[in-house]
């Protein structure tokens, strides 16, 4: 039997996920701040969730929230007490999954699993709280930490048009989105009742200067100048997602990236 899904924050990587999977659920109710032309959902509601009141919202077997944290907000617990305000009803779904970020670690020039270090500014500290908050809504619950998403129209091209890359002997932490939708897709149709933080992040770690001349040579751009320093660097590992949950990445390395304009 096909399942039913809610997706909290249905923007650019929902869409994609709806692109390809929205067959497998027999319903499917997207929310965002904006309307959604074309999305394939059968019900879409449009409000902002950080001006909204407690909202009640359909029952669901699945919640995806890709609610972004987006860099305006002034106070950053405003993020978390948004999501709590839409999450009022626990047990409201069998499984959640959170799509958070790798930025809520601490930048110590090692190599980054799921019980490493955070970092200890208002943002991460928000975003362990929201975290934490979800951990308690659902029998399962999947914490995705993001490294920087990649993919479709995400190529890069405004830092290419940079004159300077800074820091270009640090590794990049990055994942194709089309990875990031099948580990979701993955974890939703998974039988066990269970509750993890995973991080999801490409196999290879390049500098960032290896990375963006591959971008120039697919782009056929003339690379901009590097600078390295000795600034604290993080690389992530996708170690847990890769052994426990036997995903198999289709961009494993940033330099096999792909994209387009869709």
């Amino acid at each position: 039997m096909k399942k039913t899904l809610t997706i909290i924050g249905a923007g650019w990587l929902a869409s994609h996920f709806l692109n390809k999977y929205h067959d497998d659920f027999s319903s499917i109710i997207t929310i965002s701040r904006h309307e959604k032309e074309g999305i394939k959902s059968n019900k879409h509601l449009c409000f902002d969730i950080y001006k909204s009141k407690t909202i009640e919202l359909p029952k669901t077997n699945i919640c995806l929230i890709t609610l972004p944290f987006s860099r305006q907000l002034s106070i950053p617990s405003d993020y978390t007490n948004a999501i709590k305000a839409i999450l009022n009803k626990r047990n409201q779904y069998d499984t959640i999954i959170f799509t958070s970020s790798t930025s809520i670690y601490k930048r110590t020039n090692a190599l980054i699993h799921e019980s490493s270090e955070l970092c200890h500014s208002e943002r991460a500290s928000a975003l362990k709280d929201t975290e934490n908050h979800i951990l308690n809504q659902a029998k399962s619950v999947y914490i995705l930490r993001l490294s920087g998403i990649c993919g479709y129209t995400r190529n890069s091209m405004s830092k290419l048009q940079q004159d300077t890359i800074k820091d270009a002997n640090h590794p990049v932490n990055l994942i194709h989105a089309i990875d990031i939708n099948r580990v979701i897709f993955s974890l939703m149709n998974r039988t066990k009742i269970e509750k993890d933080i995973l991080n999801v992040s490409c196999n290879d770690h390049p500098t960032k200067e290896t990375y963006y001349t591959y971008l120039c040579k697919l782009f056929n751009l003339k690379p901009p100048k590097f600078t390295h320093s000795t600034s604290a660097y993080k690389k992530i590992s996708n170690d847990k997602l890769l052994s426990s949950y036997n995903i198999h990445l289709t961009y494993p390395s940033p330099l096999t990236f792909e994209f387009n304009h869709e």
